[in-house]
């Protein structure tokens, strides 16, 4: 190993749809920008909006930070927000491939009228 892949310890980034780059070029990625796709991906995938999810995550920032008694509002650094982006962006498209795949199975059912809506 060398002394810069031991140094900095990141691993290829490059799972399905959660790539932080369009450019072809390898993307590396550290355990904390994991974490972050992460969390991302899990608002994602629960359908919840990005401007509620930075809101969340801003939130828990301020909370978990070194001044939260102050009372002032703490916003996660850039790369934080790009790599929960990223997750929260893989996140809605899959939360978005389910309802739809839901709608189209109700309607499935409707159309044969294997399960009623409302009084008969």
């Amino acid at each position: 190993m060398t002394k810069t892949q031991y140094n900095y310890r990141g691993m290829l980034f490059s799972i399905d749809e959660m790539k932080l780059s369009n450019d072809n070029l390898a993307t590396f990625a550290s355990a904390r920008d994991f974490g972050n796709a992460a969390a991302g991906y899990v608002a994602g995938r629960k359908g919840i909006p990005w401007r509620v999810a930075r809101i969340a995550f801003d939130g828990l920032q301020t909370i978990q930070g070194k001044n939260w008694k102050s009372g002032k509002w703490q916003v996660e650094g850039q790369p934080t927000q790009r790599a929960q982006r990223v997750g929260h962006t893989a996140g809605m498209n899959a939360f978005k491939r389910a309802y739809s795949k839901s709608l189209e199975e109700v309607k499935r059912a409707k159309a044969q009228r294997v399960i009623s809506f409302g009084p008969k």
